[in-house]
């Protein structure tokens, strides 16, 4: 005997019967239906009854009238019909390319070995100014009042950074958290090496407290080292200037960016935030470089970009990245967007 099921169909706007023991799907009623065999419930029923009056309205009104001779779904297509949106950022692709990086970035591994501490190493140093605050400790304010140089990037990931920006050219830079200065140095001596012009190069920094927490230090230094042309400083939270920056964007105001430092507000949500937007804001064949990945949620971020940004390739070692290497502070992780973001709606990896 037949126990016919009746299901709302979302594609075709109107129901359908499904008989489970035969594997049979019809349009019509058919003779032997009961209503009680029903899948949805009485108020389930109701809402499926106004869904098909709106989606009706709408066919007819664009001249998309369902046929009644079409075949109606198998049980197994009726659970897949559902078509999810574009995701990712597939949808903005083609306003949002706009100064594309045409080949896989050149990462130097590892730096000369010394005795010397990395505070007082002359070898790697790349700007007069910013090697003289490192040698002192001390860096002066606005009244050439003296304070203590800190929560400032190290001479080693500075030099990473800056080796980043000089080996392969690039001429967008993007940073969270300015603070002091010293990552901003880094990388906008990199673009004045690469001989661009402040009409082609850019570094922005994403900074809420610099004026209210470090009395424009970090504006000053970038200054003071001879590279203040490159500097646009957005004195607002991350999770507010990075939306921004991808609107203008997506407007076409300004190209997307080859090169982001994360260093900013540590918490696992903010970390992950912060990631989200770069990778949109980010050319393919751009670097990411995740700052402080020895602070447990930050670690815990690390983990599941790892895990669930496919389109990224991690950098097996840097000057400030080896886990297989106990003499390397592994204080940072860079990685490289291969693709644009592909992934299903609903993708996911435990991690």
């Amino acid at each position: 005997m037949s126990k016919w099921t009746k299901i709302w169909s979302k594609s075709k706007g109107r129901y359908y019967y499904y008989d489970q023991s035969t594997n049979t799907s019809v349009w019509e009623e058919p003779s032997d239906f009961q209503e009680e065999n029903t899948k949805t419930s009485n108020d389930e029923g109701q809402r499926a009854i106004k869904r098909a009056r709106i989606e009706t309205a709408y066919n007819n009104n664009n001249n998309n009238n369902v046929s009644g001779t079409s075949a109606p779904p198998r049980r197994e297509e009726a659970r897949h019909e559902y078509v999810a949106p574009i995701s990712g950022n597939a949808a903005d692709i083609p306003s949002s390319s706009s100064a594309l990086l045409a080949k896989y970035p050149r990462i130097i591994p590892m730096l000369p070995i010394s005795k010397l501490s990395m505070w007082e190493r002359t070898d790697i140093q790349v700007n007069s100014h910013l090697q003289s605050v490192y040698t002192s400790g001390t860096i002066l304010d606005k009244n050439n009042a003296p304070h203590k140089f800190k929560d400032c990037t190290n001479p080693i990931q500075g030099r990473h950074l800056y080796n980043l920006v000089k080996e392969n050219k690039f001429s967008r830079t993007l940073e969270v958290g300015l603070a002091m200065g010293a990552s901003a140095v880094w990388m906008c001596q990199g673009l004045k090496d690469n001989n661009f012009d402040n009409e082609v190069a850019a570094h922005y920094a994403i900074d809420p407290n610099q004026t209210t927490q470090y009395d424009n230090i970090g504006r000053l230094l970038v200054q003071r080292a001879g590279l203040g042309q490159y500097l646009n400083v957005l004195e607002t939270t991350s999770y507010r200037a990075l939306p921004k920056l991808l609107e203008d964007v997506l407007a076409g105001k300004i190209p997307r960016f080859h090169l982001i430092y994360i260093d900013g507000w540590h918490t696992f949500d903010y970390t992950l935030v912060d990631f989200f937007y770069a990778d949109l804001l980010l050319e393919v064949n751009g670097v990411i470089v995740l700052d402080d990945i020895k602070h447990t949620p930050v670690k815990k971020c690390l983990s599941y970009i790892n895990t669930n940004y496919p389109h990224y390739d991690t950098v097996p070692r840097t000057p400030c990245y080896d886990p297989t290497n106990p003499s390397i502070s592994s204080s940072q992780a860079t990685f490289i967007k291969t693709a644009e973001d592909r992934r299903t709606w609903n993708a996911h990896e435990a991690f």
